[in-house]
């Protein structure tokens, strides 16, 4: 008899043992015997992480930020140094984090930036964003407008006498930021030195931008 008519037979006797008269339900296990199956062997390949993202945005992903952690790179520093003054528990430790503010901000700013905040309020006092090269107009806490251009008035207020004009002045939202710009012209194909320990979030813009060999 063959595989296969074992197989029907085996399930026609259970069908029968379910529904016939003598026996109202037959749980008995039955033999069933099953034609053998060939071994394949499966090999998965991973294809890079920018072919991953490339077909669903159409924009290639930057392969290096996926050599970032996660939880950014804080984590794993603070877990090193608590594991450090956990067998150290007398060793002075600097640390070269980020770091935090001690002190409370001065009345003279903070009131400054409530006065501020509170004129957004009024028609007179509100401004949206500012302009690119900070050539706008400013109200200054005034119902009438005045014309005050930033980089002209840093020029002169800073760099008086010393031949610096309005147009060497560059506006932006701090060095840090100017600096991780500049790191875009390097390019994603050189090798830069960086000092261990140092800032995490610098160390964190290359591995980003470029390519970097401790």
């Amino acid at each position: 008899m063959s595989v296969m008519n074992q197989l029907l037979t085996s399930i026609s006797s259970s069908s029968s043992g379910l529904f016939g008269q003598d026996h109202l339900l037959d749980i008995r296990p039955k033999n069933v015997l099953l034609p053998a199956t060939k071994s394949w062997i499966c090999k998965c390949v991973a294809k890079p992480s920018v072919e991953k993202t490339a077909y669903k945005t159409k924009v290639s992903r930057n392969e290096n930020m996926g050599k970032l952690q996660a939880g950014y790179l804080f984590p794993e520093i603070a877990r090193r140094r608590a594991a450090h003054m956990l067998k150290y528990p007398d060793a002075p430790v600097i640390s070269l984090g980020i770091g935090d503010t001690t002190e409370p901000i001065p009345d003279v700013i903070a009131s400054a930036m409530a006065k501020r905040s509170n004129s957004l309020a009024t028609i007179e006092g509100y401004s949206g964003y500012g302009a690119e090269q900070g050539e706008k107009v400013f109200f200054f806490f005034s119902p009438r407008p005045k014309i005050k251009l930033l980089r002209a008035t840093i020029a002169s207020t800073f760099y008086a006498n010393l031949g610096i004009e309005e147009d060497d002045v560059f506006i932006s939202d701090g060095a840090k930021s100017d600096i991780s710009r500049l790191q875009v012209l390097f390019g994603s194909d050189v090798t830069i030195a960086v000092q261990d320990p140092s800032y995490p979030v610098s160390r964190t813009r290359l591995i980003q931008v470029i390519e970097i060999h401790l």
